[in-house]
């Protein structure tokens, strides 16, 4: 045991020489780097929240790089993709999920447009103008929905001034043409000091866009009538994809009143945007599901799950024979025939109130507040001839307020209320269509 011990001790002492002998080589001291960043760039415009690791954020500089259109502005986001539909409309997809189950909000009010209801539906957001987006997940999408299972996307732009613009003038630019369609788009917005707390926004947008180019594109036609009923398609090969054209217009003023972190503004956007809508055939014209149960189809009441069936509820559905049914719908006649390329004009206006105050009173550390007004509507043309028309108009209104601790208990306190109201008629083709092509 005596001997154990002595050889214990010996490596005890063998090891701690070389620490020694370690210690007295040459000693590097590194110098010491210091890294800063503003919390107002890098931190969520949720309030009271910052952005935890599952959530993105996209900056402007990033942004004025990618399309203007949103899915694909965002598509090459790790788990998003895009569902685009030609060259004016795509939305994202977040972890294989779209539609109602994303929630895209601007400066964090609904966008109330009508995107959810049909992939051929722009979100009326511009990216292109956008001072940052943000991908939300998690906890904190129940601050504005219950429903949103892939997350919230959330557009930042500037058309309320939250500061004073430096020495009185802020403005930027953008130029750009992209080859593959042609594209050519213009921004530019400026910011104005009109007093020591008062600033004036405007900015505007203009996209011209022709049809995609593509290495090999077959596309189907017909001589006659006779030859579209009989189905006798001519084929030709194409090097672009036709109806994949787009053109966009929007235009904002915004007035601003402003202090330490305080403001409070208001701001009008006119969004104009028109775009082809590729791959139409009319020997599908008319399809539908017949997926809809027969008491959905007898009452009449909802003729328009035939058009769109991913708006049907549990009891529409039918499940003993679910499945595409063109048969009692398809119509081909010589109205048809002559109808030209499709495409979607769309008008939205919109109005916005938004403000902070930053401790207002004791206990409350930040309110926000917003109120927003929105007169949509847009009609799907084949030439001059309308096929659909589709309206929406909605009231949102908001207010959260952010307590100081109470100890380790921090929180939000919150009221939203939401009012809209949607159509979407077609008309009869044997009556005169009352509405107009422009308001």
């Amino acid at each position: 045991m005596l001997n154990k011990s002595k050889l214990f001790l010996a490596l005890i002492t063998l090891g701690a020489s070389k620490i020694l002998l370690a210690a007295e080589g040459p000693v590097t001291i590194l110098n010491t780097i210091v890294l800063t960043a503003q919390s107002d760039e890098l931190g969520s415009e949720l309030l009271g929240k910052s952005l935890n690791v599952s959530n993105q954020f996209i900056d402007t500089s990033k942004l004025k790089q990618r399309s203007t259109t949103l899915g694909d502005a965002l598509g090459t986001e790790l788990g998003i993709h895009s569902n685009q539909y030609g060259g004016g409309a795509s939305t994202p997809i977040i972890r294989g999920q779209e539609g109602k189950r994303i929630k895209v909000l601007q400066n964090n009010a609904d966008v109330l447009d009508m995107s959810n209801m049909s992939p051929d539906h722009a979100v009326t957001v511009e990216p292109s103008l956008a001072k940052s987006i943000e991908i939300i997940r998690g906890a904190s999408t129940l601050l504005y929905s219950s429903n949103s299972a892939a997350g919230v996307v959330n557009v930042i732009d500037y058309k309320i001034p939250t500061q004073m613009p430096q020495d009185g003038l802020e403005g930027n630019t953008t130029l750009r043409f992209n080859t593959g369609s042609n594209e050519k788009l213009t921004t530019a917005g400026v910011t104005v000091g009109l007093s020591p707390h008062v600033a004036l926004r405007a900015e505007g947008l203009y996209r011209n866009a022709g049809n995609y180019k593509t290495p090999h594109y077959q596309s189907s036609s017909y001589n006659s009538l006779e030859d579209l009923e009989n189905q006798n398609s001519i084929y030709k090969n194409l090097k672009y994809l036709p109806e994949s054209w787009a053109e966009s217009r929007v235009g904002t003023l915004g007035l601003s009143w402003i202090d330490d972190n305080t403001y409070l503004g208001v701001s009008y956007t006119h969004r104009h945007d028109e775009y082809g809508l590729p791959a139409h055939s009319h020997l599908y014209e008319g399809c539908g599901a017949s997926a809809i149960g027969i008491d959905s189809r007898i009452s009449g009441l909802k003729n328009y799950l035939l058009y769109y069936p991913q708006l049907m509820d549990e009891q529409d559905i039918n499940y003993i024979n679910p499945r595409p049914d063109c048969h009692q719908h398809n119509h081909i006649h010589e109205t048809n025939f002559s109808h030209n390329a499709p495409y979607i004009d769309l008008n939205t206006r919109r109005y916005d109130v938004r403000g902070e105050f930053t401790q207002p009173f004791t206990g409350i550390d930040k309110i926000r507040t917003s109120l927003s007004y929105i007169d949509y509507f847009h009609n799907e043309l084949e030439g001059d001839k309308i096929t659909n028309f589709f309206k929406n108009t909605g009231k949102v209104g908001r207010i959260e307020l952010s307590h100081q601790p109470l100890g380790e208990l921090t929180g939000i306190l919150g009221l939203q209320y939401l009012e809209q109201d949607n159509s979407a008629l077609s008309p009869v083709h044997s009556q005169e269509w009352p509405y107009h092509l422009s308001r």
